[in-house]
């Protein structure tokens, strides 16, 4: 059998010409470098590039490249004895910015030893290397199936005409999934479509057929217990939602649609098709039909009802695999590690085009519907029609005038969304639309959806003023997360008839309202909220004026529309308009539903926005799994904006560290700073009176220090002293703190190996390592800790991996709110229990950047939250909620649950690690508010069920998620 790889171009680029076969050739000591791009085609392609190296003298080449799923290094000593070959293997990994992904950046550098060095860098081959550095790298995994005209007969021959070489699938010896190296036993494969079908074919030879497993008998059991050949299918290219199947010797099947509402299979979908099994000596055969049909849209009784997800383009992800039980090895076509379900490893269909016209028009109308029904609702909002100008008979005259100055200086920009809705049904109703088209007109309708997502944003003010029309300011609602500097570019910004809040007990709620309007400065009214369990009291209700980032408690605000405020940037406003509006559950609180209302009022008017609150039935922890360390030096803020480096006393100090404590995030030097240190001695008076106060507030010993390096490099005897002040901490609290963190640049003060080895110290890709190569922890930012930190990050991972350091989140660099909101899922996805912020912030700043510290003047003032404090206390709660349930998946695993159940089954099965929909990596990760807010309610519900169904069965015994101090 003959393998067929179809060859698509990708030049890469030389940032000089070559001589010959010479790369680089540099004097003892100095180095030489560069840069190559190679563009790939579309997201998470993947390519080799092979070639062969020479090193004439004592250099090092070291090549810096996108691999899977983070930069790679590869690296070649010399001097060689003869020519190293080497290979490249790059993906254009998934990223928030995919433009910027399609270049394949390959850096290389040179280095010379104590001797000149010469590199030689050519072809597999032996050809010179061409001017230009015009390379063909395979590529691998992609597969440009053809068309067929004649289908094959399922029966499992075979002989059909369309398993030609076109149709052939890679390497018959393919990869194992959980350890390097082939497979013994080769496995051929097969592939072809038309409209209406997807089909395949596998030869799986083993040592002797009489010994294949083949002990699973009902559709949807455990088949890949059995020998087993299986497809798993990403249709839309999306690396979300795809689709399995799994066919046996015996011809049972498990199928199954990977859906992120829960994380969990759906095993009650089926595909749709025939499979027919076969055997010959020393091989199994199975051909397959699938039909296209299955992946249309289910009624409720699981049946197509014959919409088609309109295609994203061209590429489908597919991975072939195998479950060979003869030999105990499982492998597949494409490069897969650690699993079968890392969807974004997969290989590509390219050119898969299969033009389902009227499934697919069936969908686009669907859509088309739902557009024009959602511009007809919006206008109905306006108090207008399509055609017609909204009716102000009555309306106060400074209102209608706001409205024709809203209309020329907002709506002029907005696209004629009626004239665009009507030449897109025109689009999808003609005879027979191409595939391309059909990509075309999804694209489109999503950015129709945006443009009435921003038209929607830009009317919330009429919106409110057409619902209270005696009302001087109405009341909108946007993410907690949303920083946008004016309404009308704020896309999720809402006008909503109740707001809907849910909660868990212990948990801190919060709402940013938006007042629009034109009146005085408003302010809140906090009010109880009644429930099943009695009331919510007012005093557990806090409000915020928001200014940009800054927070100021119970300040009135003014309503964001003012008379004086332009819309188009042309003068800005003196008012964001924004109130922080939040609720502490009390840890005591009854589950159910609570309702009242959020009452604001400039003292003459009151507005009213109801709020339905559902408490759930589990209490966070008091203190919280994941330990925020954040850095807060009162002598720096002294100097800041006094001019003198002198600490402040206690009670200056305090109201800060209190500030960030019931926030959920601990002063990292708070005992290290109120501990007297000396030869003579150390004085912890200070420090446990400040541990008395913060006692209350649950913190985390792990994120705080015993000592500053620089308070120990001062004593003749340090080792002794921070001893002395470790074992303390650990009687009073019991547990130890973090021994010494190491600012960057700070150099380690003589401590002994396990002082060491508890120490943490900032590494940064540009600094001497050297100095803390024995520190055990070293704090860096999350990119370069998962190895996406670009080629100097990498190193920087593989130095701390050299000097066996643990590599620790750092936050130093600007974040957005959104970004902020997310550390708790991206904590949780890569199992760390604790992130390090030193952000430091400007301007009026202190504590990282978390709190407000100083006035216009630069005078010292009662410390006020940022908005990044408040998102930064949510996503440590979000944490919280995907700790408990995964400590509930694992009190799950040994009981058996009945079949009926079978939904809580899979999600204790997965062991809820699969959270593509939000985390692919840590720059790739979900950004939509809406979203997260849903996907945390679904986890509080799963929650839910797997206590109720653990209080049934457990006679004792405390579950995730009591009630604990």
């Amino acid at each position: 059998m003959k393998r067929l790889m179809a060859i698509a171009m990708v030049v890469l680029v030389g940032t000089g010409a070559w001589a010959e076969s010479e790369l680089a050739s540099v004097r003892a000591g100095q180095s030489a470098s560069g840069e190559w791009t190679a563009r790939a085609a579309f997201e998470t392609a993947e390519y080799e590039w092979k070639a062969e190296v020479r090193i004439e003298g004592p250099g090092t080449l070291t090549l810096c490249y996108p691999g899977d799923g983070r930069m790679a290094l590869k690296r070649v000593e010399g001097p060689t004895e003869e020519p190293q070959q080497i290979a490249l293997h790059m993906r254009a990994n998934p990223d928030v910015d995919w433009e910027y992904l399609k270049r394949l950046p390959v850096r290389w550098r040179f280095e010379a030893g104590e001797e000149a060095a010469i590199c030689w860098l050519t072809p597999v081959g032996g050809a010179p290397m061409p001017d230009d550095f015009a390379l063909q790298p395979e590529p691998l995994y992609q597969h440009e199936i053809p068309r067929v005209t004649e289908p094959p007969v399922i029966d499992g021959d075979l002989s059909d005409a369309c398993w030609d070489d076109e149709a052939y699938i890679d390497d018959a010896y393919w990869g194992m999934y959980n350890e390097p190296g082939d497979a013994r036993m080769p496995t051929y494969v097969w592939c072809a479509y038309d409209d209406e079908n997807l089909y395949a074919a596998f030869r799986c030879e083993t040592p002797d057929v009489d010994r294949l497993v083949t002990k699973i008998t009902d559709r949807d059991g455990y088949a890949w217990r059995d020998d087993s050949a299986e497809i798993f299918f990403d249709i839309g290219h999306d690396h979300n939602t795809y689709y399995e199947y799994i066919v046996t010797p015996n011809e049972v099947v498990f199928d199954s649609k990977w859906f992120y509402e829960g994380g969990q299979w759906l095993t009650d979908w089926d595909y749709i098709g025939e499979w027919k099994t076969s055997t010959e000596p020393g091989a199994w055969i199975v051909e397959i039909r699938l039909s296209l049909e299955s992946y249309e849209k289910r009624d409720l009784r699981g049946n197509p009802t014959g919409e088609m997800p309109l295609p994203t383009g061209d590429v489908a992800g597919i991975l072939f695999s195998r479950n060979d039980r003869v030999t105990g090895e499982g492998m597949s076509h494409a490069d897969l590690a650690p699993g079968f379900h890392e969807v974004h490893q997969y290989g590509h269909l390219v050119g898969f085009r299969p033009n389902r016209v009227e499934a697919y028009r069936k969908t686009a109308l669907r859509e088309i519907e739902r557009l024009e029904r959602r511009w007809r609702q919006m206008n109905y909002a306006w108090g207008r029609s399509v055609a017609s100008p909204p009716k102000t008979d009555g309306w106060p005259p400074d209102l209608t005038e706001r409205i024709a100055w809203l209309q020329e200086q907002m709506l002029g920009p907005l696209p004629a969304l009626t004239p665009d809705l009507t030449a897109l049904r025109e689009r999808i109703e003609a005879p027979a639309p191409g595939f391309d088209e059909w990509v075309a007109i999804r694209r489109e309708i999503e950015r129709l959806d945006d443009e009435l997502d921003r038209a929607r944003a830009i009317m919330a003010p009429l919106v409110t003023q057409y619902r209270r029309r005696d009302a001087p300011w109405g009341i909108a609602v946007a993410p907690l997360s949303d920083n946008a500097p004016w309404p009308g570019e704020s896309a999720t910004l809402r006008v909503p008839d109740e707001l809907e809040l849910s909660a868990a007990r212990g948990e801190v709620e919060g709402a940013q309202l938006v007042l629009l309007g034109n009146a005085d400065p408003v302010r809140i009214e906090t009010t109880p909220l009644v429930g099943p369990g009695g009331t919510i009291p007012a005093s557990a209700i806090a409000w915020y004026s928001v200014e940009d980032n800054r927070m100021i408690p119970h300040e009135p605000m003014p309503p964001w529309w003012q008379a004086d405020v332009h819309y188009a940037g042309v003068i800005g406003s003196g008012s964001s308009g924004r109130i922080w509006w939040e609720i502490t559950i009390p840890r005591d609180a009854e589950a159910g539903v609570y309702q009242g209302e959020i009452v604001t009022t400039d003292g003459e008017h009151r507005v009213t926005l109801p709020v339905e609150l559902t408490i759930h039935d589990f209490t966070l922890p008091k203190t919280p799994s994941l330990a925020v360390s954040v850095g807060f030096d009162g002598q720096q803020v002294m100097e800041a904006w006094y001019g003198e480096r002198s600490p402040l006393g206690a009670g200056e100090y305090w109201p800060y560290a209190e500030a960030l404590l019931k926030h959920g995030v601990v002063p990292r030097e708070m005992l290290a700073d109120f501990t007297w240190w000396g030869d003579d001695g150390i004085d912890l008076g200070g420090a446990n009176r400040m541990m008395i106060r913060a006692w209350d507030y649950a913190p985390d010993m792990r994120a705080m220090i015993a000592a500053r390096p620089e308070q120990l490099a001062g004593l003749e005897k340090p080792r002794a002293a921070l001893r002395r002040a470790v074992d303390h901490w650990r009687k009073v609290a019991g547990a130890y703190p973090i021994r010494t963190y190491l600012p960057a640049g700070s150099p380690p003060p003589d401590l002994g190996p396990r002082q060491r080895n508890n120490s943490i110290a900032v590494a940064l890709p540009d600094m001497a390592l050297e100095p803390i190569a024995e520190i055990g922890n070293w704090a860096v930012a999350p990119e370069i800790a998962s190895g996406f930190g670009g080629c100097e990050g990498v190193e920087l991972s593989l130095a701390a991996s050299e000097a066996e350091s643990a590599k620790l989140w750092r936050i130093a660099g600007a974040m957005s709110p959104m970004d902020v909101r997310m550390l708790g899922w991206l904590a949780d996805e890569y199992r760390r229990d604790m992130l390090l912020w030193d952000d430091a912030g400007s301007g009026e700043l202190c504590a990282s950047g978390l709190l407000y510290c100083a006035d216009g003047e630069q005078r010292l003032v009662d410390p006020h939250p940022t908005v990044a404090l408040k998102l930064l206390q949510q996503a440590v709660q979000d944490y919280e909620y995907l700790r408990i349930l995964r400590g509930l998946n694992s009190e799950l695993a040994p009981h058996d649950i009945p079949d009926r159940l079978w939904r809580l089954r899979l999600a204790k099965a997965t062991q809820y690690q699969r959270n593509w929909d939000m985390v692919m990596n840590v720059r790739d990760f979900n950004r939509d508010a809406q979203y997260l807010a849903q996907r945390n309610a679904r986890v509080a519900e799963q929650i839910m069920r797997g206590r109720r169904w653990m209080q049934q069965v457990r006679v004792k015994g405390e579950l995730p998620g009591d009630a604990k101090e």
